[in-house]
């Protein structure tokens, strides 16, 4: 047994036409197919990691520190419970 993997497409008319390495010799065979749709990508839709370290504006802000001093803000409001 083997696997090969590759891409193809499929007509409108449902045809399906691959190219097989020529180490296969002719001759009949079980052939397993299975049908992963690959999704659309979308050029401006982007993973929130992909940014990481993009944005220079932020370069010399420590997170943490940040976060600690927007934390205390809330503690100044004195906002009732």
């Amino acid at each position: 047994m083997r696997i090969i993997e590759t891409k193809a497409n499929i007509t409108e008319d449902h045809l399906l036409s691959i190219q097989l390495p020529k180490d296969i010799k002719a001759g009949q065979y079980q052939i397993a197919i299975i049908i992963n749709s690959q999704p659309e990508q979308q050029p401006h839709q982007h993973q929130l990691n992909q940014l990481a370290g993009k944005i220079r504006a932020f370069n010399n802000i420590d997170p943490v520190t940040w976060q600690q001093k927007i934390r205390s803000e809330w503690d100044e409001t004195k906002l009732p419970n």
